[in-house]
């Protein structure tokens, strides 16, 4: 697998993606998503 299908996300960008941003959608769709154990703790904060 190349880099090209695999990102580092931020909370910033997993909040956007589960507001349903349609852009950021199409941006991550078939990419392997990785996230850190901060951005982790972080969301389940933000309910």
């Amino acid at each position: 697998m190349n880099g090209e299908n695999r990102l580092l996300v931020d909370t910033n960008m997993l909040i956007v993606l589960l507001d349903g941003n349609q852009l950021a959608s199409e941006m991550l769709q078939d990419k392997l998503l990785y996230y850190s154990f901060i951005t982790e703790i972080e969301l389940p904060g933000l309910q």
